[in-house]
This record gives structure tokens, C-alpha cells and sequence, in this order.
């Protein structure tokens, strides 16, 4: 069963009261698990704890119906949060490896939720819609009434988090006007998912976070090539326009804070090219320069927490790196984190992250149509788009994070390639 809800399947027979409830209560989650990871402190561990409650009623129910449970997405999870805790207690830091490995092992058991979710996704796109529309209205607020420079949510969730998210959000709910345009009542989803759409993308402008801003040309060239390109062009021309206009709008307005951003941002650059890094910019090159240096000398099991701080504080004391980059505890870079802190073990991790949904996506979407397309197109978005937000931000670096990319993962991700020509 795919949770592209590619097979639509029946619901519960009447006397199964077990099987009905358990249904409800996915359907109803389903808003919790899209609006908790931006809007509820520590949301992330919120969405993916009801997913593992979910997906151990539901292994208690197959065990009772004496089914054989699908055990390799919980197995292979299992062995990633073996290998990050191992590279931790090597290091004498098992206690910090702990919550990461306790998230990826609450994935495991929120995997058997998986089959429980797939009728439900009118509910899935309107919380998607809501997470986007009060996430704008709250950045709005903030830069408005509190007056704050960047806008940002509930701890751990700073700027760069909050916006970055607020952007992932936007966007799927862009790759939801697919199911929209399926439903009977068309109008009212496609005004929804709109509203969720410029709530999502305001956020992220509003929050300053510039790394996000790469990654949303490659996400509007994906949703281009797999769903906007087979419209008519003058469809086509027609958002595209009104896309750019709205756009231009926000860039132009002082009071977004877009324009000082960039022109910081390029300022830097040129900075750290005439041989003087200097604010977020350079310090980040410094940091990828210097985590590169650490793991060519331990590119097998890395250097643990402390050991990367304290490889980054003699590199600054002997003049090899600027003094702002001894303030900063990760590496700004997932992949260069995971393997500077965990070695090669913790880059596997983090690189299966990203591939294994990947893989499952692109399997799965060739034979998606129609709302099941939105969800996989959805499901391509996630990592992808946490991978560019992932070069110049470490997001795993927080279990937080991890724990709401793999709890959107479970409800996004298929799992097995749909069936040819099914479209609900």
C-alpha cells in the first residue's frame, strides 16, 4: 500500500471496530503532523511521537490479524540509529547521540502508520494549506507589531529553521494544486492551498534565510517539469507571470528586508575573494575549510562533538581560520557535519536521508496521477529541498528537525511503486 493513496483503499468493514478507530485517529492526526513541526515548540518530536503511537497500534492490530508487519523501513532505521550512537559512545558522547537515535528509532515505529494514512489525504493538505497560511499571517505579525528583523519561531526554531521550513511548506502546498484541481469543489481547495502557498513563501522572505531562497529555483523547475509543463501555455505564461509579479513585489518593498539581505549576501562574497572573510558568508567558507581539514585527518570516525570544537578553536588560535568561526558548534553543511562529528558512519546516515526517499519517489511517480502525483511530488520535494537547505545549514544537526523531515517523509514517501493507471 502507497501513501500516495494511489489504491484508495475501502475503508473498515463495519464490525471492525479496532481497524475504524484506528483509521480515525490517523485521519485526524494527519493536520497535527503538518502543522506541529513549525508551529508547536519542539513540534517536530511532536508530529513523529503520534505517527510511532499510530504505527504500534496498528503492529498490534496485525499481530492480532496475524499479518506479517513490513519490517525493512523500520530495520534499516534501526541500524542508522545503531551507527550514530555507536560514533558517539566511541567518541564518550552517547548521551548527546541519544535523542538522535531515539528519533530515528521513533521513525521505525511510526513506519507501521504508514498503511493507516493513505485514505486520509483531504486532511493532509488542509492542514498543509493551514501550516502555510498561519505561519505567514505569524511572520507578518512579528516583522509588523514586534518589529523584529527577521522573523522566526519557537525555540529551537530560529530564523534560519523557521524560514526554511516556512518554505518547504509553501511549496508542497504548491505541488497539492494538483489534488486540488481534482476534487469536486475545486474553487475552495485551490484558494486553500494558494493561501498556504504565499503564507509559506512571505514567511520565508520575511525570516531572511537566504540558503532556503537557493533551493526554490530548483524547487519551481521540478514542479515545472513534472506537473506545470503539461498545462496549456497560455496557463502556463499566465502564472508564470502573476508568480514573477508578486515576487518582484516583495523583493522591491524595503520593509521585507529582501534587498538588504542580498546585497549583504554579495558583499561578503566579494569580500572573502579579495582574501578578507568576513560575516555569515565568509565565516561559513572558513567553517567548510576547516571541517574539510579535520576530516582528512580522522575521515573514518570523526572527531565527536568536542573534539570538532576543539579542532576548530586550535585551527584559530595557530591563524589558519577567522576568530568568529571558534562561536559556531556544527559546520553549517549536513553532510560535512555528519562526517566531521560522526565520520564516515554519519555521513552514510545522512546521505541515506536523502536517497532512500528519493529513490522511493522516483520509483513511484512515473505511474502517479492525479491527486496521488501531488502527494509524490510533494514527497520529491522533501528531500531535495532539505538537501540545498542542508549545504549551507546543518538541520540534522538538531533532532528536532530530523525528527519533522522523517515524520513528513512517512506521510509523503510511497512506499512501492503505484499501480499503472490508478488515479483517485
Amino acid at each position: 500500500m502507497s501513501l500516495v493513496d494511489v489504491s484508495c483503499p475501502a475503508p473498515p468493514a463495519p464490525g471492525d471496530t479496532l481497524s475504524r478507530l484506528l483509521h480515525n485517529l490517523a485521519r485526524l492526526s494527519l493536520p497535527l503532523v503538518a502543522v506541529a513541526p513549525l508551529l508547536l515548540p519542539r513540534g517536530g518530536l511532536w508530529a513523529l511521537g503520534v505517527l510511532a503511537l499510530l504505527g504500534l497500534a496498528g503492529a498490534g492490530r496485525d499481530l492480532l490479524a496475524s499479518q506479517r508487519p513490513d519490517w525493512r523501513l523500520p530495520l534499516l532505521l534501526a541500524v542508522a540509529a545503531l551507527a550514530w550512537w555507536a560514533t558517539g559512545y566511541w567518541h564518550g558522547e552517547g548521551r548527546r547521540a541519544l535523542p538522535f537515535a531515539v528519533v530515528l528509532l521513533l521513525a521505525g515505529l511510526a513506519a507501521g502508520a504508514r498503511p493507516l494514512l493513505a485514505p486520509w489525504q483531504t486532511t493532509w493538505w488542509w492542514g498543509l494549506g493551514l501550516t502555510g497560511i498561519i505561519t505567514g499571517a505569524w511572520a507578518l505579525w512579528q516583522r509588523g507589531q514586534l518589529g523584529v528583523s527577521r522573523a522566526d519561531g519557537l525555540d529551537p526554531m530560529h530564523a534560519i529553521l523557521y524560514g526554511n521550513l516556512s518554505l518547504l511548506a509553501g511549496v508542497c502546498c504548491l505541488a497539492g494544486l494538483a489534488w486540488a484541481w481534482s476534487q469536486p469543489r475545486r474553487r475552495p481547495w485551490l484558494a486553500w492551498l494558494l493561501a498556504g502557498a504565499l503564507g509559506g513563501l512571505l514567511a520565508s522572505l520575511l525570516s531572511g534565510s537566504r540558503g532556503g531562497w537557493v533551493a526554490l529555483p530548483v524547487a519551481v523547475w521540478l514542479l515545472y517539469r513534472l506537473w506545470w509543463r503539461r498545462w496549456p501555455v497560455r496557463r502556463q505564461w499566465g502564472l508564470g507571470l502573476v508568480a514573477l509579479g508578486l515576487l518582484a513585489l516583495v523583493v522591491a518593498l524595503p520593509q521585507s528586508g529582501v534587498q538588504g539581505r542580498v546585497a549583504i549576501a554579495v558583499a561578503e562574497v566579494q569580500a572573502y575573494l579579495a582574501d578578507d572573510p568576513r560575516g555569515s558568508v565568509g565565516t561559513r567558507l572558513e567553517i567548510y575549510r576547516g571541517s574539510a581539514a579535520l576530516i582528512a585527518e580522522r575521515p573514518l570516525l570523526g572527531h565527536g562533538h568536542q573534539g570538532y570544537r576543539d579542532g576548530m578553536r586550535q585551527q584559530v588560535e595557530e591563524g589558519k581560520l577567522i576568530a568568529s568561526v571558534a562561536r559556531h558548534w556544527h559546520a553549517h553543511n549536513d553532510p560535512l557535519d555528519a562526517w566531521v562529528r560522526r565520520g564516515l558512519p554519519g555521513l552514510l546516515v545522512v546521505l541515506g536521508l536523502y536517497l532512500v526517499p528519493l529513490w522511493a519517489v522516483m520509483r513511484a511517480l512515473p505511474g502517479a496521477h492525479g491527486g496521488a502525483r501531488s502527494l509524490a511530488l510533494a514527497g520529491l520535494l522533501l528531500p531535495v529541498m532539505f538537501f540545498d537547505f542542508g549545504l549551507s545549514y546543518a538541520f540534522f544537526a538538531y533532532p528536532e528537525m530530523l525528527a519533522a523531515y522523517l515524520a513528513w517523509a512517512l506521510v509523503l514517501v510511497p512506499s512501492r511503486s503505484p499501480p499503472s493507471g490508478s488515479d483517485p
